[in-house]
């Protein structure tokens, strides 16, 4: 190797580095920022969780749909608090890791919340749908059901689109970070393929 080629071998050399640290405040950013989003939609979770015993005071209510409706949202909200701390028990993130742990924890947190949502509306959305049509059901005036029913329904629509929002921004996310992880996972120039 002449004197040339180890000259720009090191002049390349700090702006890899540069690279990586810029990188790496990114992602750390990032996780930062994701991980207080979570944390707030987790608190809402375990606050409708720990709330959960008032609904079940519809028991006292002599009507059977009332029941229903109150014993269908009493285990919803006790299976969103589960599933929120089923999901959230462990934080994996080190202070001092390099780059690769730090973009591989973050794209381990975006698949758990993605995991999240996927749990919520196969077992905890179609319970509350199921309770609020129980819980419509028992007004005993026909009109005022029909109204309930799609203000309810208007409802569920606007949080689906919500939702299905967020999911797909947090698929783009995690969908760059996996090209960020391949990137660092490829070979540079100065290491050998093989």
């Amino acid at each position: 190797m002449s004197c040339d080629e180890l000259q720009s071998l090191w002049q390349q050399m700090p702006g890899e580095r540069e690279r990586q640290g810029a990188l790496l405040f990114l992602v750390r950013e990032r996780g930062s920022i994701f991980k207080r989003q979570v944390r707030s939609q987790n608190l809402l979770g375990y606050v409708v969780g720990l709330l959960s015993p008032i609904m079940l005071l519809a028991w006292i209510i002599d009507d059977a749909w009332i029941r229903w409706g109150g014993g269908l949202f009493f285990l919803s909200a006790i299976g969103i608090a589960f599933e929120v701390w089923w999901f959230y028990r462990g934080n994996d993130a080190l202070p001092d890791a390099s780059l690769r742990h730090h973009a591989g924890a973050l794209l381990r947190a975006y698949d758990r919340r993605l995991a999240f949502w996927r749990w919520m509306y196969c077992t905890v959305v179609p319970l509350q749908i199921v309770g609020a049509a129980a819980l419509v059901m028992s007004l005993p005036d026909p009109q005022l059901r029909w109204i309930l029913g799609a203000v309810a329904a208007l409802g569920l629509i606007a949080a689906f689109l919500v939702e299905k929002r967020r999911v797909s921004d947090l698929r783009r996310k995690s969908e760059e970070l996996s090209t960020v992880l391949r990137v660092l996972d490829a070979p540079t120039p100065m290491e050998p393929r093989g």
